[in-house]
């Protein structure tokens, strides 16, 4: 039997279809940094909550230990304290994602309020909110964040506060720019015509349609946010005690650097690595979420 009769011979199949789900996930890890991106991110949100109960050590100073270089007892070395780095990175993850999830979910929902009545105005609300945004786009946010946290004495709401109010006007034209592509489709008209308000349709059918690309964005603004929180107490605005942060642990390990140059190794790479994280997770959302860019 020739090899065109042994095809016909075997019965037919269908093609096994992806699920969506598979699909998105293959997007996502379509880039090499995304995946190990998301495990470290993850393992950081697992500090940022636990941290208290992982630090293996005291912050408080112990003098019998101090300037010791990094070994098992004290993985990242300790300070002139005696306190151990280790633990006092802990605790600078738990304020720094601490700040940049409130802020960011701060910033996310004033621009998503302004952007949803902005882009479902057609009046002069719209005119005056988006000239607002521009007066937000226009001024010193580094500036505006720095006086903000100095007033209340480096509180950490202050930084939320702060770096919140700073961040939510690229949430508003991302938003306002997916309701005006929206407002005049068949879901938005459908709603009008059952006499539903102009925010129930906003929330109900223009919003979830948003979604996709605000989550990139966020990704994003948390990394300038951590930024931002990073350089404002490298200025010496930083948490008041006992809050630890990166800034302040670089300050301090850049004192020792020539001597003890663990001190400000460790803080500048777990920085640097939560940031790296942050933009591989927003490439793998952008990618998961634009299915022209996926496999």
């Amino acid at each position: 039997m020739s090899v065109t009769e042994n095809a016909l011979a075997e019965p037919w199949a269908p093609p096994r279809r992806v699920s969506r789900g598979r699909r998105a996930w293959r997007r996502f890890t379509s880039s090499k940094l995304s995946l190990p991106s998301l495990v470290w991110l993850f393992i950081i949100a697992v500090v940022s909550v636990f941290g208290r109960w992982l630090a293996p050590h005291s912050i408080a100073p112990n003098f019998l230990v101090s300037s010791q270089p990094p070994s098992w007892a004290y993985p990242f070395g300790t300070n002139s304290l005696g306190q151990d780095l280790f633990s006092q990175v802990i605790y600078g993850v738990q304020f720094t994602m601490a700040v940049a999830a409130g802020a960011t979910a701060l910033s996310f929902i004033i621009g998503t309020v302004i952007g949803l009545i902005s882009g479902m105005s057609k009046s002069w609300v719209d005119e005056i909110l988006m000239r607002f945004t521009d007066v937000q786009f226009a001024f010193p946010t580094f500036v505006f964040a720095m006086l903000i946290v100095n007033a209340v004495s480096g509180a950490t709401w202050g930084f939320i506060l702060g770096l919140g109010l700073v961040q939510w006007a690229g949430f508003a034209r991302l938003i306002r720019a997916t309701v005006l592509s929206l407002r005049e489709g068949e879901l938005v008209e459908s709603g009008r015509a059952i006499g539903a308000s102009p925010m129930f349709i906003a929330m109900r059918y223009v919003f979830p349609q948003a979604v996709s690309g605000v989550l990139v964005f966020a990704a994003f603004t948390m990394v300038n946010i951590i930024q931002t929180e990073a350089t404002i107490s490298l200025m010496g605005f930083g948490p008041r005690p006992p809050a630890i942060d990166f800034g302040r642990l670089i300050t301090l390990g850049s004192s020792y650097v020539l001597g003890y140059p663990w001190l400000l190794a460790w803080p500048v790479v777990v920085l640097i690595s939560i940031l790296v994280a942050l933009v591989g997770v927003g490439e793998g959302l952008q990618a998961m979420l634009n299915p022209k860019g996926g496999r």
